[in-house]
């Protein structure tokens, strides 16, 4: 389990990498560059061959055993419960991109330096 910890986090991180995140400076009130990460990172680990589902997993058991989470959320992220929902509906998007063939890539977000 502590590896699927691990392969998420490391995603997620690469995902703000990829967007040059750490370059911009000021708050993210709107959580919109954690979100983006959240399902960047799915994608990337999905394209690595790794159980992007393991985020949904990871985030329902993250709540469960963290219940004063419902208060709000830090620096830009978005709860557990939000993180939850948004990672499910991240797999199944990608399943419906691995059904139909096409290129593993977010429909919301596009591609780096596009």
């Amino acid at each position: 389990a502590a590896h699927v910890v691990q392969q998420r986090a490391a995603a997620h991180e690469l995902a703000h990498v990829v967007y040059r995140d750490p370059e911009r400076v000021g708050p993210d009130p709107a959580g919109g560059r954690e979100a983006r990460a959240d399902v960047i990172g799915q994608y990337l680990m999905a394209r690595a061959g790794y159980d992007a589902g393991a985020a949904a997993t990871f985030w329902a058991r993250y709540g469960d055993s963290h219940p004063l989470d419902f208060l709000g959320t830090t620096g830009g992220h978005a709860s557990p419960k939000a993180r939850t929902r948004r990672a499910s509906e991240t797999v199944a998007n990608i399943a419906r991109q691995q059904a139909a063939g096409t290129e593993l890539w977010p429909e919301d977000y596009a591609p780096p330096g596009s």
